[in-house]
């Protein structure tokens, strides 16, 4: 979809197919540990936008505070950051 160069549009479809195509993908992919990134690094056309990139990042789970403390700050004091 993203790809200015047909030849590797159809490769990645097929690398995606649930048939042959996944069995490249795992020795292909998975067993090198490539991530995403380095997978486009093979196809130089392939140019998605950052916000089609950023939905396959995982999401993050909330922090809601940090407590730090030092004793060098203060003995009985407690900061929330």
């Amino acid at each position: 979809e993203h790809c200015e160069d047909d030849n590797e549009r159809e490769k990645l479809m097929f690398l995606s197919s649930r048939t042959v195509g996944s069995k490249i993908y795992e020795k292909f992919v998975l067993s090198q540990g490539l991530t995403f990134v380095e997978l486009l690094h093979f196809f130089p056309s392939c140019k998605p936008p950052a916000e089609r990139l950023l939905t396959l990042l995982p999401r993050l789970p909330p922090r809601f505070y940090s407590v730090a403390s030092s004793q060098l700050a203060g003995k009985n004091r407690l900061s929330i950051a």
